[in-house]
């Protein structure tokens, strides 16, 4: 049986305490705050994220509804968790980490993993990398729908930088320098 918007909705209270993956893991109809209060605790970028993710699927003639179980009655936004959960957590703009600003480069390289924003990692350490951020871009945009050898891709309209595989792809890139210099 297909879950309807228009049955009588029973909002879920969350418990204190309770744990980011096992709220994900609930059934029910939650208020979207409570729900990034207990997900991402001072992060409002990220709460801002979702109307303008909501805001995208409209364009495209998408049902935010069905994609991601969002539903806004008068000022109040409510998730069905089971719908949501899912967009979530296979939507890697919520994964995205912020540089800090005195975070060298040798340090970035050697963070065990990560999702960045390319434009922000080409912006912070330009001085460090082969490339600038438009040759990157169009290195991914050669290869729709694929990851760049540098471990780069697109999710809708931003370009992210997969750190595990960049730093791969840069390590291949220094050897090949130090080669040639022999």
């Amino acid at each position: 049986m297909a879950i309807s918007p228009f049955r009588p909705l029973k909002i879920q209270k969350i418990p204190p305490g309770m744990q980011p993956q096992d709220l994900l893991k609930q059934e029910g109809w939650f208020l979207l705050p409570d729900v990034f209060r207990t997900l991402f605790p001072n992060q409002n970028e990220r709460y801002k994220l979702v109307f303008k993710q909501v805001s995208r699927l409209k364009q495209l003639g998408e049902d935010p509804w069905i994609v991601l179980g969002y539903l806004k009655i008068g000022n109040r936004v409510f998730v069905q968790m089971e719908r949501f959960g899912r967009w979530l957590k296979s939507n890697p703009l919520f994964e995205l980490e912020k540089v800090p600003l005195d975070m060298s480069f040798e340090d970035f390289l050697n963070k065990e993993s990560g999702l960045f924003r390319l434009s922000e990692i080409c912006h912070h350490f330009e001085d460090f990398l082969p490339f600038s951020y438009l040759i990157f871009k169009r290195q991914v945009d050669k290869t729709p729908g694929m990851c760049s050898p540098a471990g780069i891709f697109k999710f809708d309209k931003t370009y992210i930088l997969d750190l595990a595989k960049f730093r791969w792809w840069f390590m291949q890139q220094l050897e090949t320098v130090e080669i040639e210099n022999c």
